[in-house]
C-alpha cells in the first residue's frame, strides 16, 4: 500500500485525495490534489508536480490527461502527483501565493514551521524525496515561449548528466542548462540524489492545447524510458541553450518582432523594432550574439526599459554529449595537437602531451560583495562554480590566512596551515573529488613529499587505494605521513625524473588511475582557487605581483589561469605580474630566460620540493610567464638558509622549499623588476613540521 496525503492505493491500484498543507483564514483545512497510481508489479518512483506558480495552467492540463491514461495493472513502479501546488494562487489565478506574496518555486526544500509557501515546499519536497524521478511542470507565465526542459542543478553536478537524460527524454525538442535560482525543486532535488528537471509548456497564462500535448508525450516517454510500462522512445537531437540575452525596449510604444519562436538568430539580426502609435519607426534591436529566438512578450505595448524577448544563447546540441562516458566538465583536451577526449579519462594525449579541460570553469555573474562566515567555512569550495567537479573529497581545506609581513613589505599567503601542510592540498581535493567522479578505485602519484602526503591523505578520506613514488632521499617526516594514511610508498633510487618514470611504468602497466599533480587537469584546477581566495580576500583587488616557487608550475599555472578567469569575467581589473623562483642546479624556465653563462653552477639541494629539470607544462610556464610580463630566477641554498631562518624568527614556520620566495622577492626588488610601491603576495607553500626528524 502507498500513500500521499489521503490517497492510497494498493498494488495495480490508483487513488485521488488530498495532501494537508495547512488552513486558510477561516480555518479551514486545506489539502492539495494529489494521486497516487500504484503499479501491479515493482519498479521506480516518478513524482510529477503541476502549478507551483498558480497562474501556470498546462501542468494541470497534463496531469488532467496523464493520470487517468496510466493504467496500474500494466504499471512497473509508483506515480506520484500533486495537481496543484500553489493552492492559495490558483484560487485566484496569480502567479504568486498571496498569503505571503511568495514565489513558490523559490522556497524549496521549506520549513514545516516557516511561511506559508516555505510550509508548502516542506509538505510537497517531502513528497518528493520519496522519487526516483521528478518532473517539475511549468510554463512561461505571461510570456510567450517555445516548450523547452530546464535543467538547473549545474554543469558541475553530479548528477547532471542524469538530469540532461532525463530532460532528452521528455523531448520537447529544446533544452536550457543553467544552474538555477536557490529554492527551485528542480535546483534542491538533485542534491537529495535524484534526478529533476523543469518542463517549461509554452508560455502565457491560459491553457494551451498544442504545449499539454507536449507536456503528455513528455510524461510517457518518461514512462517507457525508465521502464514504468513497455515500450520505446524515439530520442531526437535537442537543442541546448546554457544562457540568455534578454533584451528591453529602448524606447515606449508598439512592438513589431521580425524574429519568430525557435528561430536560430546570428549576430546582428534584427529582432524587433519600436515604432510610436502612428507607424514611425524609433528603434531597431539587434542581436548581441548567435541563439535561438527563445521568449518574446505577448502584448504589443512597451514602455523605455520594459522587458521585450530573450535569445538563448550558447547553444549547441547534446546527443554526442549524452552518448559520452565523461560530463561535460570532465572532458579533455589536447592544446598541441586539439584532439578532445569526451568518452573516458586519460591521463596523456596520444601525442605525449598533458591534457586539460576542454570547457573552461569561468565565472558568468557578478562577485560576492563581501565574504560571509559561511563562504569562508566552505574553504576553497566556496568557489564550487568554478570547480569541474563537487566536493565529494574535502578536510575543509582553502581561505588560508592573507597577513602582512612588515619585515619583507608584503602579503604572505599561509597556505602551509592546509590539512597536510602545503598548498597541495588544494590540488588533491579537487584531483581526488575527479577520481571519484570516475569511479577510480586505485591511484598512484610520484612526489618528493608534499604532494605524496596530499593524495595519500585525500585518498584516505575517499577510501582509495594509493601508491605514491617519492626519491629514496624523501625526508623521513614525509615518508611517515604518507606511510600512516594506508598508502604505499614506493622508494626509487635516483633523481626526480627517475621516480616519475618508474610511476609512469605502473601507470602504463595497469589499471591505476595516474593522480600526477604535474600531469592531471584536475589538480590545476584546485590550485587555481589561490587566484579567487587573493582576489576575494582583497576585495576582488589583485595585487601587482605575486612571487611563488616553481617546480613543475601547478601552483604557478594554476594561479595564472585562476587570475586570467576573474580578469575575463570582469571580476578584476587586471593580471598581477608573476614571479618565479627556482633553485640552482635546477632552474630549466631561469635557464631559457636568462644568460646563464656567468650563473652559479651550485646544485641546490636544500630546495628538494622543486627540484625539477623538466617540468611537463614547460610552454605552458613560459606563455604564462610572458602573458604577465613575469619572470624566473635562480636562487641558492645559501639564499634560502638566510630566509628560512628570518621567516622562523618572525613566526612564519615554514620549510625550506618555500623559503625561495621571499628570498626571491628581495632580488627582484634589488633588481628593479619590482618597485617599492608595488603591492605583493608571496605563498608561503610548505609546514617547517615536515622537515623535522
Amino acid at each position: 500500500m502507498t500513500t500521499l496525503g489521503t490517497a492510497s492505493a494498493a498494488p495495480g491500484e490508483i487513488d485521488t485525495g488530498r495532501l494537508e498543507i495547512g488552513e486558510t483564514r477561516d480555518g479551514t483545512t486545506v489539502g492539495l490534489p494529489c494521486a497516487v497510481v500504484e503499479g501491479a508489479s515493482d519498479g521506480q518512483t516518478l513524482y510529477v508536480q503541476a502549478a507551483s506558480d498558480g497562474d501556470e495552467l498546462n501542468g494541470i492540463g497534463v496531469l488532467n490527461r496523464v493520470i487517468p491514461q496510466v493504467d496500474p495493472a500494466v504499471l512497473s513502479g509508483t506515480v506520484l502527483a500533486v495537481g496543484i501546488v500553489n493552492y492559495h494562487g490558483f484560487q485566484i489565478a496569480e502567479h504568486r501565493n498571496p498569503i505571503d506574496d511568495t514565489k513558490m518555486n523559490r522556497a524549496y526544500p521549506g520549513d514545516e514551521s516557516g511561511t506559508s509557501s516555505e510550509r508548502i515546499a516542506a509538505v510537497t519536497f517531502g513528497a518528493a524525496k520519496r522519487a526516483d524521478l521528478i518532473l517539475d511542470l511549468h510554463q512561461g507565465s505571461t510570456s510567450q515561449m517555445i516548450d523547452e526542459v530546464r535543467v538547473r542543478c549545474g554543469r558541475r553536478h553530479r548528477l547532471h548528466d542524469e538530469c540532461l537524460g532525463l530532460a532528452k527524454t521528455f523531448g520537447c525538442g529544446y533544452v536550457f542548462d543553467q544552474k538555477g535560482p536557490n529554492g527551485q525543486l528542480a535546483r534542491v532535488a538533485p542534491d537529495e540524489g535524484i534526478p529533476t528537471v523543469d518542463p517549461e509548456l509554452g508560455g502565457c497564462i491560459g491553457w494551451d492545447g498544442e504545449s499539454i500535448d507536449i507536456g503528455v508525450r513528455g510524461v510517457f516517454n518518461v514512462l517507457r524510458e525508465y521502464g514504468f510500462i513497455e515500450g520505446t522512445v524515439s530520442k531526437s537531437r535537442q537543442t541546448r541553450a546554457r544562457g540568455f540575452d534578454q533584451y528591453g525596449s529602448p524606447a515606449g510604444g508598439l512592438i513589431q518582432f521580425k524574429a519568430e519562436l525557435g528561430e536560430r538568430i546570428k549576430t546582428g539580426d534584427v529582432l524587433f523594432e519600436v515604432t510610436d502609435i502612428f507607424g514611425e519607426l524609433k528603434a531597431r534591436i539587434t542581436a548581441d550574439n548567435d541563439g535561438v529566438f527563445w521568449r518574446s512578450r505577448r502584448l504589443p505595448q512597451v514602455a523605455t526599459g520594459e522587458y521585450v524577448c530573450s535569445v538563448g544563447t550558447s547553444v549547441d546540441s547534446y546527443w554526442e554529449i549524452l552518448m559520452s562516458t565523461l560530463p561535460i566538465s570532465l572532458q579533455l583536451c589536447c592544446h598541441a595537437c586539439g584532439r578532445r577526449y569526451n568518452d573516458s579519462w586519460v591521463w596523456r594525449c596520444n601525442c605525449d602531451a598533458p591534457l586539460d579541460f576542454a570547457v573552461s570553469q569561468t565565472p558568468d555573474d557578478n562577485p560576492p560583495q563581501s565574504l560571509t562566515w559561511t563562504d569562508t567555512t566552505a574553504g576553497l569550495w566556496a568557489f564550487q562554480d568554478l570547480l569541474p567537479v563537487e566536493p565529494t573529497v574535502s578536510l575543509g581545506e582553502g581561505f588560508t590566512p592573507l597577513v602582512e609581513s612588515d619585515h619583507w613589505d608584503a602579503e604572505f599567503k599561509l597556505e602551509y596551515v592546509f590539512p597536510t601542510g602545503s598548498f597541495k592540498d588544494r590540488g588533491a581535493t579537487v584531483m581526488i573529488s575527479t577520481a571519484t567522479r570516475v569511479e577510480a578505485d586505485r591511484v598512484v602519484e610520484d612526489s618528493s613529499g608534499n604532494a605524496g602526503t596530499a593524495v595519500a591523505t585525500y585518498a584516505a578520506r575517499a577510501g582509495i587505494d594509493a601508491e605514491i613514488y617519492v626519491p629514496a632521499s624523501i625526508k623521513p617526516a614525509k615518508q611517515r605521513a604518507i606511510e600512516r594514511t594506508g598508502a604505499t610508498p614506493v622508494s626509487i633510487e635516483g633523481s626526480r625524473e627517475q621516480v616519475t618514470n618508474a610511476c609512469i611504468e605502473t601507470v602504463q602497466s595497469d589499471e591505476a588511475w595516474y593522480a600526477s599533480h604535474a600531469w592531471n587537469p584536475a589538480f590545476f584546477e584546485g590550485t587555481a582557487t589561490f587566484a579567487y581566495e587573493v582576489c576575494a580576500q582583497r576585495g576582488w583587488n589583485a595585487p601587482d605581483a605575486v612571487v611563488m616557487p616553481l617546480g613543475h608550475g601547478t601552483l604557478f599555472l594554476g594561479a595564472y589561469r585562476g587570475f586570467v578567469r576573474l580578469l575575463n569575467a570582469g571580476w578584476i581589473d587586471s593580471l598581477p605580474q608573476l614571479l618565479a623562483a627556482q633553485a640552482t642546479g635546477y632552474a630549466p624556465i631561469a635557464s631559457e630566460l636568462h644568460d646563464t653563462s656567468t650563473a652559479s653552477t651550485e646544485t641546490n639541494n636544500r630546495a628538494d620540493g622543486i627540484q625539477i629539470t623538466a617540468p611537463v607544462r614547460r610552454g605552458q610556464i613560459l606563455a604564462a610567464i610572458d602573458a604577465t610580463d613575469g619572470d624566473a630566477i635562480a636562487l641558492s641554498a645559501d639564499a634560502i638558509d638566510v630566509t628560512v631562518d628570518a621567516l622562523h624568527a618572525r613566526g612564519f614556520y615554514t620549510e625550506p622549499t618555500c623559503a625561495i620566495a621571499p628570498a626571491a622577492l628581495e632580488v627582484y626588488r634589488d633588481q628593479g623588476v619590482l618597485t617599492p610601491d608595488d603591492d605583493v603576495v608571496v605563498p608561503l607553500t610548505g609546514s617547517g613540521l615536515k622537515t623535522t626528524a
